[in-house]
């Protein structure tokens, strides 16, 4: 076979060297890191080195794959184009080894390569594609050759669909129980690693320095927090996610809902305390569990036992003023009739576990307004950044999947439905129902049920009257 000559810079090497030693690699961050260059050429070197290798490089769209993929092999390697078929998108090289160039648009066309097997697989821009897409690609990315390692390669930067499952597998480091860490590796991609364009086109950092904020610290520096399309640009981990803390017993407490099977039944519990703000200290998110079920395991995660504060006696379970969830439930269902809210009172029972229910208000422009005011920063009494809602760090799945979700493309002013939003739904109804008059039946559940209940709406009181708050965010 001629030689074919590629020229990788230092970080595309380092790069290399991980596709090499790694099952799975991911290249991203920063846009300019020159990742569909190496992704490309990456592909190339491999499949020059063994004959009848396979190899199959994914971008979303038809256009960005020639213009970013096709064209640009043109320009770079004009003599290998002679082993590039057009009717067949693939270039073919001589020792019979194959690059299949294909574009995925729809989620559902991934399925058109189900039974086939490729030794290296590559998604440019994987954020493009929900996690399906890659998962079931994994099952094309095999091989009979003994002298070959299957190779899964992929690039792409903060924001879109994907977002949230290849932050969550790379960056976070979080996995399932069928996913091995020992096989995944990432390699940051930053522009300044990037030496041609850094000196062919020095003024292309000053036009990504010059973008609005979210944008500059997705696109120049790779922050995997903001990017474009966020949907609550809000977001500020540094503010919004504490170290868990005493919470003192008289501060008002309630729990929301938002329920699901096979989708993750998101719960958590809320404080409020003489302030207004809002934290939220503790979570259940799991799949698997009907509605009595939840029910029970929320009563039981919350703690039933006397405890002395201050002289007064806490018991949490018996003050929680109420239950908000998602209205849907209320429809009844089955033989029976049974409402999923019927069932949801059951298992609370049976856990111990009574206190007023309400259902949520679900306008949903409505309720994303509300969340936004309590996620924007203000400054507190001493002039430090604040925000009017704060989680523990042990709500792991809300710190994860909050910042996550992006903007609908077919709604305005309402995310991506498509997306991980079952936290989001659940706070949003949790904050909404602060605001909500509760029925007659709801409101006796509601009334304060001990001392330290009753202690903590007269301190509230005199500090809504001291500093003319106003009840903007909280009923009392």
């Amino acid at each position: 076979m001629e030689e074919i000559h590629i020229a990788l810079q230092p970080k595309q090497i380092t790069f290399k060297e991980s596709v090499e030693k790694y099952p799975v690699t991911f290249f991203g961050g920063a846009k300019g890191g020159g990742k569909s260059h190496a992704l490309r050429n990456i592909l190339i070197i491999l499949l020059s080195k063994i004959p009848k290798t396979r190899a199959l490089l994914i971008r979303k769209t038809f256009d960005e794959l020639i213009s970013n993929h096709v064209e640009e092999l043109q320009r770079e390697n004009p003599e290998i184009m002679k082993y590039y078929n057009k009717g067949e998108r693939a270039l073919v090289l001589p020792n019979g080894s194959m690059l299949k160039f294909r574009h995925l648009q729809h989620p559902n066309d991934v399925f058109n390569y189900q039974g086939q097997q490729f030794d290296y697989i590559a998604i440019d821009e994987a954020t493009q594609h929900e996690k399906k897409t890659f998962t079931t690609l994994r099952s094309s990315n095999r091989t009979t050759n003994p002298l070959v390692k299957p190779r899964f390669i992929l690039t792409g930067n903060p924001g879109g669909i994907g977002h949230g499952w290849v932050r969550k597998l790379f960056i976070n480091k979080e996995y399932e129980y069928n996913e091995r860490p020992e096989d995944y590796n990432f390699v940051p991609a930053r522009v300044y690693d990037n030496l041609e364009i850094m000196n062919n086109d020095p003024e292309y950092v000053a036009r990504l320095e010059a973008l609005p904020k979210e944008l500059r610290e997705a696109y120049l520096n790779g922050n995997w927090d903001m990017f474009e399309g966020q949907f609550f640009g809000e977001w500020n981990r540094e503010i919004h996610v504490v170290e868990p803390h005493p919470l003192m017993p008289n501060f008002k407490r309630f729990i929301s809902i938002d329920y699901g099977f096979n989708a993750p039944s998101s719960v958590h519990w809320y404080a409020v305390n003489y302030l207004g703000k809002v934290i939220v200290y503790r979570e259940l998110y799991e799949t698997g569990l009907t509605f009595e079920q939840l029910g029970f395991k929320i009563a039981r995660m919350t703690p039933g036992e006397d405890e002395m504060h201050n002289g007064l006696v806490f018991n949490e379970r018996k003050n929680i003023s109420y239950i908000t969830y998602d209205p849907s439930i209320q429809s009844r269902k089955g033989e029976t009739g049974t409402s999923g809210e019927e069932l949801l009172r059951k298992g609370l029972k049976e856990g111990q576990l009574e206190c007023g229910m309400i259902p949520a208000n679900n306008n949903r422009k409505y309720g994303w307004g509300v969340m936004r005011e309590f996620l924007k920063l203000k400054p507190d009494a001493y002039g430090k950044a604040s925000a009017g809602i704060e989680w523990f760090s042990t709500c792991a799945n809300a710190i994860r999947t909050i910042p996550e979700q992006i903007y609908s493309a077919t709604i305005l002013e309402d995310l991506d439905t498509d997306g991980e939003d079952h936290v989001a739904d659940e706070t949003r109804y949790g904050l909404v129902s602060m605001k909500i008059k509760p029925t007659e039946v709801d409101r006796k559940l509601i009334q304060p049920k001990s001392l330290a209940e009753k202690a903590f709406y007269n301190k509230l009181k005199a500090i809504k009257r001291k500093h003319n708050l106003g009840n903007n965010y909280y009923r009392i």
